[in-house]
């Protein structure tokens, strides 16, 4: 029923949050060598909850501990991917909100239990079941599919946004304050 949905949302979320945390900080000490930190820590926990929205109703608690451990390694490898183009996130938001909720959705996608996808949604057979319990692939595809079509609208629309604002301007401070600091 219902608070045994909620609740296992509640468990799952948890699970997925805390094990990229752990797995956040192992990456960044053993991996990187950069010892432990508070920001692989937060950034992590972060990856995690975000990874976990998709399929934190369908999915077994061993899956959310998955989601959340693959979380870290999205994040972390997207964040060093982006360093290493010279594209400047500060906080990491594209790496932390963008790769881990991309996995996200295909964490769901492969690791949905089926018992759990009829309890949630009232849908049976083998379009509702994650890749890894049988399903047909459809929930993957679907998944890929609201990927483009996110990375599509928020390119567009972001276009858009950055185009008035950079006519009008304002998208860069000036050298003077960059050189100061904001």
């Amino acid at each position: 029923g219902a608070i045994e949905t909620a609740a296992l949302c509640a468990v799952n979320t948890t699970l997925a949050a805390s094990t990229s945390c752990i797995g956040s900080l192992f990456i960044s000490y053993y991996i990187t060598g950069e010892g432990y930190s508070i920001q692989s820590a937060l950034n992590g926990t972060i990856a995690g909850l975000v990874s976990v929205c998709a399929g934190c109703a369908t999915m077994t608690e061993y899956s959310a501990i998955v989601t959340g451990v693959v979380a870290a390694f999205m994040w972390m490898t997207v964040s060093r991917f982006l360093l290493h183009m010279g594209i400047d996130d500060v906080v990491d938001a594209v790496a932390v909100h963008g790769a881990a909720g991309a996995w996200g959705l295909v964490a769901a996608a492969l690791l949905s239990h089926p018992q759990k996808i009829e309890i949630v949604y009232g849908v049976t057979g083998d379009e509702a079941k994650g890749l890894f319990y049988g399903g047909d692939g459809q929930l993957l595809l679907n998944a890929l599919c609201g990927i483009v079509v996110i990375v599509g609208w928020t390119a567009a629309s972001m276009f858009v946004v950055y185009f008035i604002v950079s006519y009008f301007g304002s998208l860069r401070v000036s050298d003077r304050v960059e050189r100061d600091g904001l």
